[in-house]
């Protein structure tokens, strides 16, 4: 049986060829080529909210399809101006929704950046991503998580990212092997107990970073019975890896700041 890191390794490789191919499939393409043509369109949040083929392409794009039907937080998530730190999109625990809200700015200073051609294309490569990670993740859940670690890893500059992070914990927990319980202690203390045995810079070199998803991975695979990575266990237990943390957040350690669209690989237009 192949071993998880040899899967994500396979996939790591040959990944700009899984994009094209991912975009080459008539349903992806058919949506993609609808967003193109029709995000420019956009003049609110409401009207994007309103259209339910924007609104899943967008959310998909930035991991938060599970909120889909949740159509008034979504609108108001938009519509958040995120240099109010009270606006909801700055209270949500997950940062996934200062990403999306920051990404139209459709409640900030400025004008809306829905017509932005460079956004479009940011939008489409992340939704071919996700694309990606999830149809790996149909057959090896280590191996979505390994790919999405991958993609969110320069990015984490604190354990608060990792903490609002459901994936980003579970890789964590695993390749530190950390009980289940772990995270609902302090996570004040958490952090500080976490930083004296990992160092968080290590994930900014490419080096580090890959020996950090092997560990991740053959633990994974050590704990769930081998290389299918949690391919016996029920499908919803992945799903919920990569659901939002959709709660508002008290604690100002999860205001962070928003950094640009992470993007992999050749735009598709």
């Amino acid at each position: 049986m192949t071993s998880s890191f040899a899967q994500f390794s396979l996939v790591d490789r040959t990944f700009n060829k899984q994009v094209e191919t991912m975009a080459s499939r008539g349903e992806n393409r058919r949506e993609i080529e609808y967003f193109v043509n029709n995000i420019a369109n956009v003049e609110s949040a409401e009207d994007l909210v309103k259209d339910s083929r924007l609104l899943r392409f967008s959310l998909t794009a930035f991991g938060l399809e599970s909120q889909f039907f949740a159509k008034a937080l979504v609108q108001q998530v938009l519509e958040s101006n995120l240099n109010d730190p009270r606006s909801l999109a700055r209270r949500m625990t997950d940062r996934r929704f200062r990403d999306f809200a920051a990404a139209f700015n459709f409640g900030g200073p400025g004008a809306p950046k829905n017509g932005d051609l460079d956004l479009t294309k940011a939008v489409v490569q992340q939704f071919l991503s996700v694309k990606v990670e999830e149809e790996q993740g149909k057959q090896n859940e280590a191996v979505q998580l390994a790919l999405f670690f991958q993609r969110q890893a320069p990015r984490i500059k604190s354990f608060f990212d990792i903490f609002a992070d459901r994936a980003l914990s579970e890789v964590f927990r695993v390749a530190l092997r950390l009980p289940q319980q772990v995270f609902s202690q302090d996570l004040d203390r958490l952090a500080v107990k976490l930083e004296s045995r990992f160092d968080l810079e290590k994930l900014q070199d490419p080096v580090e970073l890959e020996k950090f998803i092997k560990r991740f991975t053959i633990l994974h695979d050590l704990e769930n019975g081998g290389g299918a990575g949690g391919l016996s266990g029920v499908a919803a237990d992945r799903l919920s890896l990569f659901r939002p943390l959709s709660l508002p957040s008290s604690g100002q350690n999860n205001l962070l700041s928003i950094p640009p669209i992470t993007v992999r690989g050749p735009f598709v237009f």
